[in-house]
């Protein structure tokens, strides 16, 4: 009867302060855990958004400048194509050139 007593407290006893905050240890690090991730990849998607604003604002800037015919293949005239006549130059010496890798 005592061993059907202790499982029955055991199992069914109200939980000690010690697993609680055990319990709720566990739970911190976890949202932990996961705001740390979030943390990180917001920071990756804030850095991402910086070169993105940066980009277009140098695009935006040069289109202001030279306007928007300078951008818009649709509204461009068609220049003439003009050649002029090169002079020959005689050959120099052959100079031998670096390879870049």
């Amino acid at each position: 009867m005592k061993m059907i007593k202790r499982v029955y407290n055991t199992v069914f006893a109200p939980s000690t302060s010690i697993d609680l905050a055990t319990i709720e240890l566990e739970k911190a690090k976890k949202a932990f855990l996961e705001a740390k991730t979030h943390t990180e990849f917001y920071a990756a998607q804030v850095e991402f958004e910086s070169i993105r604003i940066k980009r277009l604002e140098e695009y935006v800037n040069i289109v202001v400048e030279a306007g928007e015919l300078a951008t818009n293949p649709l509204r461009q005239t068609v220049a003439p194509t003009v050649r002029v006549p090169v002079k020959k130059v005689p050959a120099a010496k052959k100079v031998a050139r670096k390879r870049v890798k």
